[in-house]
């Protein structure tokens, strides 16, 4: 619950699961929502987890200064610092500057599936990182050039998102603060899934294999299946597939395209295999999907 008068907030893009939403915003690492957030005068909120709890959220304060409070540790963030809020984190928070008002560019990312972040590597993050604006310019860079990319009247390019994603998520996992506030790691195995999904993401129409991605990144088909797995918690064929299917069932939806078609532009030479994964993890035929879901039959 929070005490205080909200100011008006600003709402760059929000995430709808439309399939609108362009294919390689479907899968994580997304941008969930890119917003300014105002909150007027002496306010205050009591502990709770914040309305995007499953995801990562970025406070860049634009105005005023926050105090968070989790657990038994309390930081203040001022004009120009980031808040970064660990997923599920239970926090409570005062101004810490009642006659200004508190604003701030706030951008919620969803970095991978649950699954991804796996247990070991969770218990190397804070709930809170406090990023100081001495430190910070890269990760503010790459906050503001996400949010320009959406705030242009132009078509969003997503591929050009993907990659300030990549890159902000190697900066915060590498972080380094002699303060020891913010505790961020990241192994070499994270950073080598990272480029896979990328490298996944970006070639899944064309004809690619364990093998090639493991080429890529100069290991041995098998040590690169168990380095991905151990990470992302499935398999890099079940993720290739996944993605395969997104943009199938895009295509479905919202072209005229015939199941040949669509199963060729998603990157499966056989349609007989296409048809029969299709129906495997959708429990339904492509034909069956397209009469159902398709905007032209109705």
């Amino acid at each position: 619950m929070i005490r205080g008068e909200y100011g008006e907030d600003v709402t760059i893009y929000k995430y709808d699961d439309d399939s609108k939403i362009e294919t390689l915003n479907l899968v994580p690492p997304r941008v969930v929502l890119i917003e300014i957030l105002t909150i007027k005068g002496n306010w205050c909120h009591e502990k709770t987890e914040g309305r995007y709890g499953k995801y990562y959220v970025f406070n860049l304060i634009l105005n005023g200064s926050k105090q968070v409070g989790i657990g038994k540790e309390k930081y203040i963030g001022r004009t120009g610092d980031i808040l970064l809020f660990k997923p599920h984190t239970f926090m409570q928070g005062k101004t810490a500057s009642p006659k200004e008002d508190f604003v701030a560019l706030s951008v919620v990312i969803d970095f991978a599936d649950e699954s991804f972040h796996h247990e070991k590597i969770k218990e190397k993050w804070n709930s809170l990182c406090l990023l100081p604006k001495d430190k910070n310019e890269p990760i503010r860079r790459l906050l503001e050039k996400i949010r320009d990319e959406f705030s242009n009247n132009k078509k969003v390019n997503y591929f050009l998102v993907k990659n300030y994603l990549f890159e902000l998520f190697t900066s915060i996992v590498n972080w380094k603060d002699e303060n020891k506030l913010i505790s961020l790691k990241l192994s070499r195995n994270i950073e080598l899934s990272i480029k896979a999904k990328k490298y996944i993401e970006e070639n899944f129409t064309k004809e690619i294999s364990v093998n090639d991605i493991a080429e890529k990144l100069y290991l041995s088909p098998s040590r690169f299946a168990h380095i991905f797995k151990d990470v992302a918690g499935f398999s890099p064929i079940s993720y290739l597939l996944k993605i395969k299917m997104n943009y199938a069932k895009k295509l479905l939806k919202t072209t005229t395209s015939t199941i040949t078609e669509v199963s060729e532009k998603s990157g499966f030479k056989n349609i007989h295999y296409f048809s029969t994964i299709f129906k495997k993890m959708e429990k339904l035929t492509p034909g069956q999907y397209k009469s159902k879901y398709s905007r032209k039959s109705k």
